[in-house]
């Protein structure tokens, strides 16, 4: 997508007009993706702690490494 992105400035650099809609509809799809993964991952941490907190543990303890 950035090839995309750098040949769009350098056309509108010349005067030319580029599909520049097509690009945007890219980056689109790509942040779209991104909140479907970030959306499984914090689903499946959800999971995991549900699962054990069934289980009656004496105590749990989450670390988040962001």
């Amino acid at each position: 997508m950035s090839r995309k992105f750098e040949c769009l400035k350098f056309r509108e650099k010349r005067g030319e007009i580029a599909t520049k809609q097509n690009i945007e509809k890219d980056v689109l799809s790509v942040q779209k993706i991104n909140y479907r993964l970030s959306n499984i991952r914090t689903e499946y941490t959800k999971k995991v702690v549900n699962t054990l907190v069934r289980t009656k543990p004496n105590y749990i303890t989450i670390e988040d490494l962001k």
